[in-house]
């Protein structure tokens, strides 16, 4: 602003001494007519021809004089105001440098002045306004970055920074596809996965999915919602990027939550019920054929009332771990609750191959279990079930293989069997 003020009061001095020059041309005129009409009124002889030509040659003198005078003044009064449009129209498009020149006094020297002092006015309150943006960009957890139409970078904050690695000067001025690598700006619009791939424009303020790379060529999923705005008339587009890793986290222990046993860290009834779905849809598309055994342990329940929950619970881990073993990477088992286990065994050619899946499962339950310093022994009663001989649902075959797995089950509790180690 210092700079300014100085060109301002040198355009002042310059306009003071044109303007002396003008007045003193102004005044020659005058001052020849003036001599011309003394001339004449001191001559002997009033009409000496010379005296006239003299008062007549001041007289148009003065006349051109004034008349020159008034052309100057008011071609040079619209010049300045020509110059004070222009300058005006330039600083409302943003260029914050310009300044009126002035050279005048009067009404158009105090409007230029007026008008230059505008100026340091608006890029002092710009410089605090960026100030307090920059404050607020650097409080904001969640990466912003503020973009041109090409997807070049123009600015960014420090959580961006932080979310892929590279630092203020090498994002600035730098494509974002160096982070977002499947954004394709120069076709207008970003690719990506549905629905951004099915955007109109680059305008999707709900957010999309994007793959984004780190630095250190890691990759995850981000979250980016692009809003337009305009900046002196050129599109600007700023957009808040969301790390998705934690949150991608969180659903997965939620499915684990959901589909997996806590304690054996085998699918649960929910994930059963759902592979028992899709075993049933595959076997109706294929015209083929599958089973569901139903396993129930018996002498278990002895075993928690004698060495407690957690002895028990370290048997049904132990088990869980041989059922798995014993399953076809085709098949699926799960506990459903309890001490009951369910396995579902597709591709199954007769009922051969159903007897030889439970003599498999009954032998590695039927093995001896070391637990805290015992060997406990357990035996399972199975009950099964087949599509499409026995039922044609899910509901259904779970009730028949269950009802046939109770009447295999015996009639009361033995006692544990248990060897000392």
């Amino acid at each position: 602003m210092q700079s300014h003020s100085g060109e301002n009061q040198a355009h002042v001095r310059t306009g003071l001494r044109y303007s002396l020059v003008i007045v003193l041309f102004a005044c020659s005129g005058p001052l020849f007519l003036a001599f011309a009409l003394a001339n004449n009124w001191l001559s002997f002889s009033p009409a000496l021809p010379s005296g006239s030509l003299l008062l007549y040659a001041g007289a148009f003198l003065s006349i051109a004089t004034i008349a020159g005078l008034a052309v100057v003044f008011f071609c040079r009064r619209a010049s300045a105001m020509q110059q004070l449009v222009d300058v005006s129209e330039r600083i409302s498009h943003g260029d914050l440098e310009a300044r009126a020149q002035v050279d005048h006094l009067g009404e158009v020297g105090e409007l230029a002045l007026a008008v230059n002092h505008m100026a340091d006015e608006l890029v002092g309150a710009l410089r605090d306004v960026e100030r307090e943006r920059t404050a607020v960009l650097s409080a904001v957890v969640e990466a912003v970055v503020e973009i041109d139409k090409n997807g070049r970078i123009l600015a960014a904050n420090p959580a961006t920074e932080k979310l892929f690695g590279w630092g203020e000067n090498e994002l600035v001025a730098s494509h974002l596809s160096l982070s977002l690598p499947s954004t394709d700006f120069d076709k207008g619009k970003p690719v990506g996965p549905a629905p951004c791939a099915n955007q109109q424009g680059m305008d999707f303020p709900e957010g999309c999915e994007f793959d984004a790379r780190h630095k250190d060529g890691r990759r995850f999923k981000v979250n980016m919602s692009l809003a337009r705005r305009s900046f002196h008339g050129k599109p600007r587009f700023v957009g808040v990027i969301t790390d998705l890793s934690e949150q991608r986290a969180y659903i997965r222990k939620l499915e684990e939550i959901a589909f997996y046993d806590p304690l054996t860290k085998i699918p649960a009834r929910r994930l059963i019920l759902d592979r028992l779905d899709t075993a049933l849809r595959r076997a109706q598309r294929n015209d083929t054929r599958f089973a569901v055994l139903f396993i129930d342990l018996n002498r278990f329940k002895p075993i928690n009332d004698k060495y407690g929950h957690a002895v028990g619970d370290m048997v049904l881990a132990i088990l869980a771990q041989r059922l798995l073993n014993a399953t076809r990477e085709s098949d699926t088992v799960g506990r459903i609750g309890g001490d009951e286990f369910v396995v579902v065994a597709e591709n199954i050619a007769d009922e051969d191959d159903v007897w030889k899946l439970v003599d498999r499962y009954e032998s590695v339950i039927n093995k001896p279990i070391p637990a805290e310093g015992h060997e406990l022994q357990v035996h399972a009663s199975i009950g099964t079930a087949c599509f499409p001989g026995d039922a044609q649902t899910v509901s259904e075959l779970l009730e028949i293989a269950d009802a046939r797995m109770y009447q295999n089950k015996p009639h009361m509790e033995k006692p544990v069997m248990e060897r000392q180690q």
